[in-house]
């Protein structure tokens, strides 16, 4: 029942209106006590929204806003950036998933035919990766689609 009161709305260049994207940067210093990017990486953010190259889902409960995702994209890919969902929803799950579809279908809709989630599991690293970061590789594992391997290297002589 509670999902109905759920909405997901795509913000592009058409429905986009300035500083949106500082609501975005909002939730998300509130969710995560501390702003953890620059206001410079924001308003980039906003830029690729209104030269099309980028866009939001944004995610009601009722009235409240309750998750925000950015995802940038050129004419054949689409890539995952960012989101910041309240954990206090988590309850009514897939709320951040579905976001994510919603961006798939909208990718698709504008002719994308590639969708990039980025970073899904790592082998090795010097430093032990924190549980937030193991549990956002967890998420991203969780769609599946094609695993490609790549090395990098902190230090080359």
């Amino acid at each position: 029942k509670n999902k109905l009161k759920i909405q997901y709305n795509v913000i592009n260049f058409n429905n986009y209106h300035s500083n949106l994207i500082l609501q975005m940067m909002e939730l998300h210093k509130s969710l995560a006590g501390k702003q953890t990017r620059s206001l410079d990486s924001w308003l980039e953010n906003e830029k690729m929204i209104i030269q099309k190259k980028g866009f939001m889902v944004c995610v009601k409960f009722g009235d409240k806003i309750i998750s925000y995702s950015f995802f940038f994209h050129d004419h054949l890919t689409g890539v995952y950036f960012s989101s910041c969902t309240d954990r206090e929803y988590f309850k009514y799950a897939g709320i951040t998933h579905n976001s994510i579809w919603e961006a798939i279908r909208y990718l698709k809709n504008i002719g994308c035919k590639y969708f990039y989630l980025g970073k899904v599991k790592t082998h090795y690293s010097k430093v032990p990766l924190s549980t937030k970061e193991v549990n956002i590789e967890r998420f991203k594992k969780s769609f599946g689609g094609i695993n490609r391997s790549f090395v990098v290297y902190n230090k080359v002589l």
